[in-house]
């Protein structure tokens, strides 16, 4: 039988030689060969890590792992040992122990309480297939570039996920009248004092609409070290920052969560600006998903979130790029002139990829409406909201 415990050891093992730069006596030894992505600077290396196939590695610290995309072709379920991996934080714990392991539930609820892996499958279990993807998936096609782990396209996957409904265990703890939000804290930590840990928040109604998971299996088998083992949160349609792996700890707050992470207060005061966009016709995730995040982050933090963004639907477009659209278009451009000019902007004029049209990008939810000339000229369209916008 397999020892868990072993396995994880050997694993974290292997996990802290890569980061030290001396896995198997020499660096050379997991480098096994080079990739070279469809972008500038796009030369990766294939690293073997514990558990893991030959993946394309971005970083090493915390480890980043995208997976070829050829595994793509093998079917609808991505395996155990070809799922990406990404961690913002890298002090990843080297020895967990499976008997003695606890999610901590606390905060505003009637009975804080502890629960082990053994106790969390007592609960009646559920299985989902989700599709857990990095927001900066295909990052590294962007143009012009912006910061950030340059990926392709393969720091994605979709696996069939098993584990106990988040509800369930928020019933069992009592949550009190008031919660609005539930945090997630897993056991990776900062190496540095400096480094804020790693949080993430839920609305009280959606994380306990019965569709979040605490998952504990992963493809019918236990989850992979890199992949979260032993718990991890799964927010099915929700992009993989959410997923917090090796989850340790869950509170309920009567207030909305003000931690580093979530929090843009910081952020806003001192001037930062964002713009987002989506591909109306992205086949993995629903542009209204973004959308919806959009307006809670402006019901939380008021004018002065929706004075300093701008959200972008671009009409066609696959995900980040292709399909039958508009998907060249420049918004650094337009970020810096706004951030140093205070040039704040309204429509983008983006092009078809071979150059034969342009239409402007409006904000949502306003929309390119056409109004006399040259279809293929930007010109001949303007911007209007939709009525009672």
């Amino acid at each position: 039988m397999l020892d868990r415990r072993k396995l994880i050891k050997g694993a974290g093992a292997g996990i802290w030689a890569l980061g030290a730069g001396a896995t198997f006596g020499t660096t050379k030894a997991l480098a096994l060969d080079t990739v070279t992505m469809p972008f500038e600077n796009g030369e990766r290396p294939l690293v073997k890590y514990p558990q893991k196939r030959p993946m394309i590695g971005l970083t090493s610290r915390p480890p980043q792992l995208e997976t070829p995309f050829s595994v793509f072709d093998e079917g609808a379920i991505t395996p155990n040992d070809a799922f990406f991996v990404r961690y913002h934080l890298a002090g990843i714990p080297l020895n967990i122990d499976p008997d003695t392991f606890a999610v901590e539930i606390k905060g505003k609820v009637d009975k804080p309480t502890k629960l082990s892996l053994q106790e969390l499958k007592q609960f009646d279990a559920i299985e989902t297939v989700a599709v857990n993807q990095c927001s900066g998936n295909s990052r590294g096609f962007v143009t012009p570039r912006v910061a950030g782990g340059q990926l392709g396209n393969g720091a994605m996957g979709n696996a069939r996920w098993k584990g106990v409904p988040l509800k369930a265990v928020l019933d069992k703890a009592g949550v009190q009248r008031g919660a609005r939000q539930v945090t997630f804290n897993g056991m990776d930590e900062p190496i540095s004092d400096k480094t804020p840990d790693f949080i993430k928040a839920l609305d009280i109604d959606h994380a306990r609409d019965g569709e979040v998971m605490l998952a504990y299996a992963m493809n019918g088998e236990d989850l992979p070290i890199l992949n979260g083992y032993p718990l991890r949160l799964v927010v099915p349609g929700w992009y993989a920052t959410y997923w917090v792996k090796m989850l340790s700890d869950i509170e309920v707050l009567d207030q909305p969560d003000t931690n580093y992470w979530t929090n843009l207060n910081t952020f806003l005061d001192h001037g930062g600006k964002t713009l987002f966009y989506h591909g109306v016709s992205d086949f993995w995730f629903s542009p209204l998903a973004t959308w919806d995040w959009y307006q809670r982050a402006a019901q939380t933090n008021g004018a002065a979130f929706t004075d300093a963004s701008r959200f972008y639907m671009v009409p066609g477009m696959l995900h980040c790029q292709g399909g039958n659209s508009f998907d060249r278009f420049d918004l650094l451009s337009q970020m810096v002139d706004w951030v140093e000019k205070g040039e704040a902007p309204h429509d983008v004029i983006a092009s078809r990829r071979d150059g034969s049209a342009t239409r402007p990008l409006c904000p949502y939810p306003s929309h390119a409406h056409y109004r006399g000339g040259d279809v293929t000229k930007a010109e001949s369209f303007e911007c209007r909201a939709p009525e009672g916008a």
